[in-house]
């Protein structure tokens, strides 16, 4: 099981949302998915009207990796397919700009449902790039005992500097 991360920008008017959702979220991230053992990908997407699975041929160039412990799969799977088909949370996404908009336990944007499938508390607290930082911190303090992912953007950016320190 693993967490991609999207770090490229569409052409259009998806790339204009590319870019809105990573300076809304402070960092080189707009979207995530989980990637589980079988191939299929786990998120909320606004293109595919909410909460969904699908096969999606990843192109590295585009997105980083960070792979997450096996014990978390099952639940996350039994998440998503209880979760299956909800729709996509948009105002979830102008929290992270105005901060007012209310929390909707009936609708979820992609690292809120990456989140809530991995357990986390609060989860629509977490845009991609805290995702990735919280998955980071969980790795650098030994908790999940996975490897250090060295090349990823997150690390290259100087507003997560303190994450390089292992």
């Amino acid at each position: 099981m693993k967490a991609a991360f999207y770090k490229a920008t569409r052409p259009g008017l998806p790339g204009v949302f590319n870019r809105l959702g990573r300076w809304l979220d402070f960092g080189p991230y707009s979207h995530t998915e989980l990637v589980m053992s079988n191939g299929i990908s786990w998120s909320a997407s606004f293109e595919d009207g909410g909460v969904r699975g699908k096969r999606i041929d990843y192109n590295p160039a585009r997105w980083d990796f960070i792979e997450i412990p096996k014990h978390f799969e099952r639940a996350a799977l039994e998440w998503y397919r209880s979760h299956n088909e909800l729709p996509y949370d948009v105002w979830g996404n102008i929290r992270f700009l105005i901060g007012a908009a209310r929390e909707d336990a009936r609708k979820w944007f992609c690292s809120e449902s990456n989140m809530a499938a991995l357990g986390a508390s609060r989860p629509w607290q977490y845009g991609p790039n805290g995702m990735a930082a919280w998955m980071l911190d969980n790795i650098r303090s030994g908790f999940w005992g996975v490897p250090w992912p060295e090349e990823i953007a997150i690390l290259q950016d100087p507003r997560y500097a303190a994450l390089k320190e292992k």
